[in-house]
């Protein structure tokens, strides 16, 4: 009797939790309430801010050398110079102050003498060496948020951060030809100044889903642990690319507006601000890592690639692990 009463109230947990939901949106809204709880306290555990500052310190030496495998790649196909006004057409949503100094590095990279050849190859790969420095910070800090040990060697986590940064260049770069060529491609095919405006329009929503799935790319493969299947990481991608373009705005207004930070700090203003709108970046990063997280360890399903398995076997410890219950009630 008492096993059968047992047995009866996991099958509720499970109906009201989400503990055999085989996606996040079989997740109910007490599991749901779970989540979001565990993901606060997991912000205050994890030290998240320290770390999404740490984050951005490395994010920010690697800045330089991806602007310059990104203009290096982007000069195979045309005039390294051009990528600076196609850069500021679209880096309205960054501060003022940040967006004119990488505009000041960008120039100063694409009037450097370019070599060619086997050369040029060469002084790529070490400008995405140099930029994969961020990237495989993050890697570590989403260790940190999906609570996992760093179990890869160097040369593994190098050459998989080096992939990552080069995926994100070449993707920026792609990204960035279109944005510019899709006004003018319009208004040739007939449509004038109507097709301009649907272009200039159109490349927002165009950028939000490119953030959104270098985002889900970063969750999956970033972390050390078995991989996740892509709807358990796009949640917290989706969450992540709305913050980050909200926080953008404000922080950007802010600085705009309120910050004072050139009289504050003077010549160093707009590294401080670059700095700041970095740390808001990894910030929301890491809190969509958190709540991907959470979202894995409220379900008993195996949310890991490959055939089923049964808890404790999967290499993951959020996909090994149910996470605790919260209040009843919502």
């Amino acid at each position: 009797m008492e096993g059968q009463r047992r047995q009866a109230q996991l099958g509720q947990e499970q109906d009201n939790r989400g503990r055999a939901a085989e996606s996040p949106v079989q997740i109910p809204k007490l599991g749901w309430r779970d989540i979001l709880l565990r993901a606060k306290d997991g912000v205050s555990a994890h030290n998240i801010s320290i770390v999404a500052a740490g984050a951005a310190f490395f994010l920010l030496l690697g800045l330089i050398p991806a602007l310059a495998s990104l203009i290096s790649i982007y000069g195979l196909v045309a005039a390294p110079s051009v990528i600076q006004a196609q850069f500021a057409s679209i880096a309205s949503m960054m501060p003022a102050e940040a967006r004119m100094l990488l505009e000041g590095q960008m120039k100063s990279i694409a009037s450097q003498p370019h070599t060619a050849g086997f050369a040029v190859v060469v002084s790529i790969v070490l400008a995405l060496w140099g930029g994969s420095t961020g990237v495989k910070t993050l890697m570590n800090a989403l260790n940190i948020a999906y609570s996992e040990e760093e179990k890869r060697g160097y040369i593994k986590l190098s050459l998989i951060a080096l992939g990552l940064t080069l995926a994100f260049v070449v993707v920026g770069a792609v990204s960035i030809g279109l944005i510019v060529a899709l006004p003018p491609v319009l208004a040739g095919m007939g449509l004038g100044s109507t097709g301009k405006l649907v272009g200039s329009i159109a490349r927002w929503p165009f950028l939000l889903v490119v953030a959104l799935i270098g985002l889900a790319v970063l969750y999956r493969y970033g972390p050390s642990r078995e991989t996740p299947k892509w709807r358990w990481v796009s949640p917290g991608a989706l969450t992540a690319t709305i913050l980050w373009v909200a926080g953008s705005f404000l922080f950007s207004f802010y600085a705009g507006h309120f910050g004072n930070y050139n009289k504050t700090y003077g010549s160093l203003g707009g590294a401080v601000v670059l700095m700041m709108w970095l740390y808001v970046s990894a910030f929301v990063v890491l809190l969509g890592a958190e709540i991907n997280a959470e979202i894995e360890h409220q379900t008993a399903k195996d949310s890991t690639t490959g055939p089923p398995r049964p808890l404790g076997r999967r290499g993951a410890y959020v996909a090994d692990m149910l996470g605790e219950k919260r209040s009843e009630k919502w």
